[in-house]
């Protein structure tokens, strides 16, 4: 006679008779497609209660996402995203901040980790129908938040499923304060009979969107971001609270013949109010001409709603990609952000692709300018991957005079030039080039970031913080200036909040790159948990990083033998790549005198080479890194600061960092994040 109930953590049961799995004090009931807290109903989409389903069924087994998308979505071709959204809203409904229940390992998959009961159909309850059910077949508008989490993954869809009902559950207005002159604008939808109309759609809300980010006064989320929702998405509200703005601009185009009608509306992204609308009917006409006219109309418009004076914008021409070189632009970022193996000359490619398509296309211009550099300038790269400074400078500066030709005024074309500038000695024009280019990019993510990492690698992580904070809420799903967040929180010493960004960095990218997995690492090695800083040096590809991380780890663990292989690895290593490294290791192991003379060597190997970016971070870092905290008491500390400063802060460097401050002084508002401004944000910024 079978049992009523069992607990299983490691083989797949047998289904038969089951009627629900219970953990802690949750209930995942099959026979109603719904999850229960205390006999609460917890909303979760009918995918998200599958994929628990999927992984209570084998808890304690790995689950890769390949295993989890087959069995979710058969026959079905879908993005990692749609997984990655599931677990996300999993997560939150359990709240599951501390990846204690569904722990994710890296590049492997996923683990239930909780003791499951299971309940089979024969079981006498008391009460078989929860309470909620019997009162109600419709949920209350509510929204609880467990825990304040990273803006771009904080909230999304959700619904709970209850026999034939499915429900939205909208946030509250209230629960949280976007800032007021902050708006996304959603692809728009093609209405027309053959649905063959996206090209205009999209080429029209880009171009708004393109309108709208060249007004000073607000902040308009990237493409990036908000284009990731289709006319599909879920309600505008939920929307909103995703990508933290006050306003959602959605429309739609349909066409029949030769006359195009588009409709837009603004929205109240906290009530889901319409504030204004407009339709617009033209003859087809020359296309970009139509496109250029309704998008002009509709961003004066919405400057005079947003804004809140009389003046219309005054909109500088910006070309609207064609679709595909927006998508193989958007592929190139994904590589170029991510760096695992193989990725630069991915994201090269992906630029190049972009540029067949559309020549004019000023931001992959840009982009193919930044790959290249960083072939020229990464450390680390194989020969077949480095460039020569000769041959890349003239590449580059190639690549920034077709973006400049095909956008005069594109921000980070400037700000790249102005490097390039710097290289052939013309500090002047260099700094012409930077200070046309920081106005312009107030609603550049790219530009934001870049202006954060010239402060952070001069030695000014504190001064960097505000730029960053203000990349990620220009692009809030990009994983990797989120990654880039986390790194300066971590130098920072914000261990707590680096965590959070990298925990849901890591989930967002299906194959995280070295520099999440690492740093993710090195911040549960201080914390104390070596197990868990195992499993992500799996994602570490072997290597100085690897073997840096190793020889903390093995040494802290007991594992002497792996750990001194490791640190002689690190010894054999140029100085240059190693000695660095070699501070870290003994510093963390405690032994000072050791750590201090690897810190005077990699030193003395500066000057011998260009102190490029790559260095310029690395050491940076190393002033404020919590893996160095057993140096700062000692006596030796001050002099280091004191040498590295005087490497990081050249002449140069120092006019941009006044010029930084002198902006973050003149434009407060543009870098004011609060607790209310930043809603789910808050905690990790």
């Amino acid at each position: 006679m079978p049992l009523a109930e069992g607990h299983s953590n490691s083989a797949e049961r047998s289904e038969e008779g089951v009627i629900a799995y219970s953990f802690g004090l949750f209930r995942l009931d099959l026979t109603r497609g719904a999850l229960f807290r205390s006999e609460e109903p917890v909303p979760v989409r009918p995918k998200s209660f599958e994929v628990l389903h999927q992984l209570v069924l084998h808890a304690g087994q790995l689950l890769s996402r390949e295993e989890l998308l087959g069995a979710v979505w058969p026959g079905l071709v879908v993005t990692d995203d749609s997984l990655t959204q599931c677990l996300i809203e999993i997560r939150r409904a359990l709240g599951d901040d501390g990846r204690e229940i569904i722990r994710t390992v890296p590049r492997r998959g996923y683990r239930f980790e909780a003791e499951v009961k299971v309940h089979y159909s024969h079981e006498n309850e008391d009460n078989p129908e929860p309470k909620a059910l019997q009162k109600q077949s419709r949920l209350p508008s509510r929204w609880t938040l467990a825990a304040l989490v990273f803006l771009a993954l904080a909230i999304a869809a959700t619904w709970w499923r209850a026999g034939s009902d499915v429900v939205t559950v909208i946030p509250q207005a209230g629960d949280w304060e976007p800032p007021p002159s902050s708006i996304a604008v959603l692809p728009f939808a093609d209405m027309s009979e053959s649905g063959n109309q996206e090209f205009l759609a999209d080429g029209i809300a880009e171009e708004i969107l393109n309108l709208l980010a060249q007004t000073q006064e607000l902040i308009v989320i990237a493409r990036t971001s908000s284009f990731s929702f289709k006319p599909e998405a879920p309600d505008v509200r939920i929307i909103a609270r995703q990508l933290n703005v006050a306003h959602v601009l959605e429309g739609s185009v349909r066409r029949s013949g030769e006359r195009v009608r588009v409709t837009a509306q603004l929205v109240d992204g906290q009530t889901g109010a319409h504030v204004w609308s407009e339709t617009y009917e033209e003859q087809m006409g020359d296309i970009f001409e139509m496109q250029d006219r309704i998008a002009r109309e509709l961003a004066n418009v919405l400057h005079v709603q947003l804004v809140g004076d009389g003046d219309q914008g005054d909109y500088r021409a910006v070309n609207t990609p064609a679709p595909e070189a927006w998508e193989a632009y958007s592929r190139g970022r994904l590589f170029y952000g991510r760096r695992s193996e193989g990725d630069i000359l991915r994201a090269q490619t992906s630029f190049e692709s972009a540029l067949e398509i559309d020549p004019g296309f000023a931001d992959a211009w840009a982009s193919l300018a930044a790959t290249i550099n960083l072939r020229m300038s990464a450390r680390n790269l194989s020969p077949e991957v480095r460039l020569g400074p000769d041959e890349a400078t003239v590449l580059i500066q190639n690549a920034l005079n077709q973006a400049l030709l095909h956008d005069p005024e594109n921000p980070e074309a400037l700000w790249r030039m102005a490097y390039i500038k710097l290289e052939v000695g013309n500090t002047i024009e260099a700094m012409n080039f930077i200070e046309r280019a920081m106005p312009l990019g107030h609603n550049h993510a790219v530009v934001q970031a870049m202006m954060a990492g010239v402060a952070f690698e001069s030695g000014e992580a504190t001064l960097a913080l505000p730029f960053m904070r203000r990349a990620v809420a220009l692009d809030p799903l990009s994983a990797s200036l989120r990654a880039n967040l986390a790194i300066f929180l971590f130098s920072m010493n914000h261990l707590e909040a680096a965590e959070d960004v990298l925990t849901q960095t890591i989930d967002l990218i299906p194959d995280p790159g070295r520099r999440e997995s690492r740093t993710l690492a090195w911040i549960r090695i201080i914390q104390g948990d070596l197990e868990s800083a195992r499993e992500l040096m799996a994602a570490i590809k072997p290597g100085p990083d690897l073997d840096l991380t190793l020889a903390i780890q093995g040494h802290m663990q007991g594992d002497y033998e792996s750990a001194e292989k490791a640190l002689q690895r690190l010894v054999s290593l140029p100085a240059e790549v190693g000695a660095f490294r070699l501070a870290t290791v003994y510093a963390m192991r405690g032994d000072l005198d050791a750590a201090f003379e690897s810190l005077d060597l990699a030193i003395q190997t500066l000057p011998e080479q260009p102190l490029n970016w790559s260095l310029r971070s690395e050491l940076a870092g190393l002033r404020n890194t919590p893996l160095l905290k057993n140096l700062h008491a000692d006596k030796r500390w001050p002099p280091f600061l004191e040498a590295t400063e005087e490497l990081l802060k050249d002449d140069f460097n120092r006019q941009v960092v006044a010029r930084l401050r002198d902006h973050l002084e003149r434009h407060p508002e543009l870098y004011r994040f609060d607790s209310t401004s930043q809603g789910p944000l808050a905690r990790t910024l």
